[in-house]
């Protein structure tokens, strides 16, 4: 029976959680860092070392002995000064009454506990033989201690953290080259038909779909399967995947081979919801392997994926802004809906914050598609629109 979208995404959620249950039972991989974005941590990431790893000057200045300057109080003191320290220069030791140029990130030397900014210094030159300070300086000014970040065997990322950009960069500051994560979601991605099989068509379905999968991270194998149900079952025998999502072969026609195959299992169910385009929609569940089942047409499809299974995929495969950014925005041109359906269409939003549809309701439209920016959509109790009413969008492109 025709269901709701509400209760459709609540479905296609259930599936999805068997889908991760599955992928959670394979092994935790070791993930070079380079690959790691958006990856998800097995378990505790501990400091190998205190970061930063030596007491480092936070300013370029001159590192000092904080006594020395303390005559500064009541009358400017001129100190000699001692060879430069450069950032990645050996640690060395800093005599009573000098003061060291130091640079950026460079190791305070021994002896030293405080940095004076050059800019507070005269004659505010690096190349001068001697220094002058006008006001003291308290111990640890502009001293980056170390451990200051984190401390050697405490926990640096919890298990469960989906790996971030800055994420990369505290790991690989800690001398980390890889982590353990999470395996990738495998997904296998079915198209049906035999003007598919026979090449009449070309499968631009699932390379759509591959795409959208892949870019949030999960592990994507594509397949092609004539209108031949044996063929259909035989495809299905040879998955080890997490998730299968097959397009095609949902509707009421004398070759829906999805249809055929599935419906007769026991968690099965095929009919239609209140969506343009994208109304037929599928799911069973086949020897353990969850699967989500799609209408043929291209639009249809990768609709499908976008308003069902891609905010859902995207948070289970660690992604940090799983949902398409969202907004309103008024309608440049007038618009009519089918009753009783939410019509998505394609477009833009112009230069004056007003959307502008590209291409029509059609679910072939996929050039159309191909060079829209944002979703738009029209409610299902609305069936006329006038120029400057207010819709929803999503953000599915850059600008």
């Amino acid at each position: 029976m025709t269901v709701s979208l509400e209760t459709h995404r609540t479905e296609v959620e259930r599936l999805l959680n068997l889908a991760d249950e599955k992928r959670q039972t394979r092994s935790s991989v070791l993930c070079p860092l380079s690959e790691a974005l958006g990856r998800r941590l097995v378990r505790d990431v501990l400091a190998p070392g205190d970061l930063p790893a030596f007491d480092n000057s936070q300013m370029d200045g001159f590192a000092v002995r904080s006594t020395d300057l303390r005559p500064a109080e009541t009358a400017p003191v001129t100190l000699p000064v001692s060879a430069p320290i450069a950032a990645g220069a050996a640690a060395v030791s800093l005599a009573p009454g000098t003061a060291a140029p130091i640079m950026t990130g460079a190791p305070i030397p021994a002896g030293a506990d405080a940095v004076i900014p050059i800019e507070r210094t005269r004659p505010g030159d690096f190349s001068a033989p001697d220094v002058t300070f006008d006001t003291p300086a308290p111990p640890g000014q502009y001293v980056r201690p170390r451990g200051d970040d984190i401390r050697a065997g405490a926990v640096l990322m919890p298990a469960g953290t989906s790996i971030s950009v800055a994420g990369i960069g505290a790991l690989t500051g800690a001398g980390l080259t890889s982590v353990e994560v999470e395996p990738r979601m495998r997904i296998a991605i079915i198209s049906t038909g035999d003007e598919i099989a026979n090449g009449q068509i070309p499968d631009s379905n699932s390379a759509a779909l591959a795409a959208a999968s892949a870019e949030i991270g999960t592990q994507v194998d594509r397949f092609i399967c004539a209108d031949s149900p044996a063929e259909f079952a035989a495809v299905l025998d040879g998955l080890d995947h997490d998730l299968a999502i097959t397009i095609g072969g949902v509707s009421a026609g004398a070759y829906e081979v999805v249809r055929q195959v599935l419906s007769p299992l026991p968690d099965a169910w095929f009919d239609h919801i209140p969506l343009q385009p994208g109304g037929p929609q599928g799911h069973a569940v086949r020897d353990g392997l969850p699967i989500l089942c799609l209408p043929g047409n291209p639009v249809s499809s990768l609709l499908s994926f976008e308003l069902f299974i891609r905010p859902g995929l995207a948070r289970r495969c660690g992604q940090v802004a799983p949902d398409r950014p969202s907004g309103t925005a008024p309608l440049a041109e007038p618009l009519t809906s089918i009753p009783g359906k939410l019509q998505v269409r394609r477009g833009t939003l112009d230069e004056h914050g007003q959307v502008q549809v590209i291409g029509g309701a059609g679910s072939h439209l996929l050039a159309a598609y191909a060079v829209a920016t944002h979703l738009i959509f029209l409610p299902a109790e609305i069936e006329e629109l006038a120029a400057g009413d207010t819709v929803t969008w999503w953000r599915i492109a850059a600008l």
